[in-house]
């Protein structure tokens, strides 16, 4: 176990049990268990000669107390986010559902705009906000801090440029500003996730934690999220440059790829990472003793089955067809045999000391794991009937799936870890428990009317009118859980330094 001494400050009780308890602790450590406190060291003087006053120091700067400090980078990046989050990805996406579903008297480029909605949403939205989490959690996971953090709000500024200048430049009529716009996109979104990347280069090579064995089991989901996110990169600049030579869409293969590497391959890959690294603990699961050794073979399986699952959306016939419902049942297996063993829907280990913490954010996980098989079995359904019996999914149907697996897993989970693993934002929830509770039913309810109603109706006569609703429930949720977010970005503590 290695022991780092870190500041504490005013972050309340939901991020001193995480922020400065969770790699801290041995694997046997519980939530309830309190955090070391580190006495504060005055630096703006000095003893003198005996019996003299001190003596002023020289006024320098001096380096954060805490090295474990991200305070500035996090919540650029994660502000970032929000705004993409809130303005045109679910912005947009609302507007789009009130036109094909609600019949809003409006003429957009539908398709286009559809297309790169998605793209603002996985790549802006979701990216950023991993990016932020990840600069509080990976440096405490692995024992060691972030050498050029200063780097992830520029990457991230890039990165939301790109996926904005995508989402203007598509829609617009063929002509010279279209290509310099979607140029400029297929070239800073490389650009921008390549410097925030860079920032944890070498981060695992430095940690003082094993990396091998049992504790580092965690980090292959990781791995094969990071190799998934190099996919996403090559196809995302191949079909960014068919749409700057003329293109009008992505075509659907490829753009299905996409977002199924995006957000079933970099987005699910790190949930499960963190998963595995703190769900048993932090929501008193009854995990079996061989989860860790199965987590490696495990995330090595859901590349493969990513991998397939993706490569079948670029092959044609029935080979596409085939390889895509193989890989989607590799997925499944995988992820049924992953919540079996993290103990994900078997009684708690005990009652918990913090019921209103704990016993809330076990039930909103294991529903939004619900969606996430749902969202899995409806594409092995779909995929099967097409392979049996020639029976091609509509875009409804799968949109139904991607809906299920971003807004009725993806969010909720953000919305769940963030409750309870980020700084200020932790301690706010616990004041207003009602209303978290309330900005999360709004998701998953929102998801369930959605992604039901285009299962079986799609945008026709009143399914039409429910995947509105659900939409707009889905938008109203994440509107709260934004503005409480921003505020507690505010009020992030300041870097400890003395004055030049």
């Amino acid at each position: 176990m290695c022991l780092r001494l870190v500041t504490r400050t005013r972050l309340g009780l939901g991020c001193d049990r995480f922020c400065n308890t969770s790699d801290y602790m041995p694997e046997s450590a519980d939530e309830n268990e309190p955090a070391p406190v580190v006495a504060p060291v005055s630096v703006n003087a000095r003893v003198g000669p005996s019996g003299t006053s001190p003596v002023p120091a020289s006024r320098r700067i001096f380096g954060p107390v805490n090295p474990f400090d991200v305070s500035a980078p996090y919540a650029i990046s994660m502000r970032l986010s929000l705004a993409l989050g809130l303005v045109p990805g679910l912005g947009t996406g609302l507007l789009l559902v009130l036109v094909a579903g609600a019949g809003f008297p409006v003429s957009i480029a539908w398709p286009q705009l559809a297309q790169a909605h998605g793209q603002v949403q996985a790549l802006g939205y979701t990216l950023l906000f991993i990016l932020a989490v990840a600069l509080q959690l990976f440096p405490r996971f692995l024992g060691t801090p972030l050498r050029h953090v200063q780097r992830a709000p520029w990457g991230a500024s890039l990165v939301a440029l790109a996926v904005v200048a995508r989402l203007v430049g598509q829609p617009l009529a063929p002509g010279p500003g279209r290509v310099i716009v979607l140029v400029f996109s297929v070239l800073a979104l490389p650009v921008g996730m390549l410097l925030a990347g860079s920032v944890f280069h070498g981060l695992s090579r430095r940690s003082v934690q094993p990396d091998s064995g049992p504790s580092a089991a965690w980090r292959r989901f990781v791995v094969v999220g990071g190799l998934a996110l190099v996919a996403v990169l090559i196809v995302y600049v191949w079909a960014g440059l068919g749409l700057a030579a003329g293109g009008v869409l992505v075509p659907q293969g490829t753009d299905e790829a996409l977002v199924h590497l995006e957000l079933a391959g970099f987005a699910t890959c790190l949930v499960l990472s963190v998963g595995s690294r703190v769900f048993g603990r932090f929501l008193l699961l009854r995990t079996l003793s061989k989860l860790d050794t199965w987590v490696p073979r495990l995330a090595v399986g859901w590349g493969v089955g990513l991998t397939l699952v993706a490569g079948g959306w670029l092959l044609d016939g029935s080979w596409g067809t085939w390889t895509r419902l193989i890989g989607a049942a590799i997925e499944l297996a995988v992820l049924c045999t992953w919540l079996w063993l993290i103990g994900m829907y078997d009684q708690p280990s005990r009652e918990s000391g913090t019921p209103y913490v704990t016993n809330p954010t076990r039930r909103w996980v294991r529903l939004a794991f619900g969606f996430l098989v749902f969202s899995l079995a409806l594409d092995v359904g779909l995929f099967g009937r097409e392979a049996l019996f020639g029976m091609a999914p509509s875009m409804t149907e799968l949109s139904a799936a991607r809906h299920a697996l971003a807004q009725g897993f993806l969010l909720p989970m953000m919305l769940s870890m963030a409750s309870r693993l980020l700084p200020i934002f932790s301690a706010d929830v616990l004041r207003h428990r009602a209303l978290l509770e309330v900005t999360i039913d709004l998701l998953l309810v929102g998801a369930l009317v959605r992604v039901g109603a285009e299962a079986i109706g799609g945008y026709q006569a009143v399914a039409g009118t429910l995947v509105a609703l659900g939409g707009g429930l889905g938008v109203a949720g994440f509107t709260v859980f934004a503005i409480g977010m921003w505020s507690a970005l505010g009020r992030l503590p300041r870097s400890t330094r003395s004055t030049a």
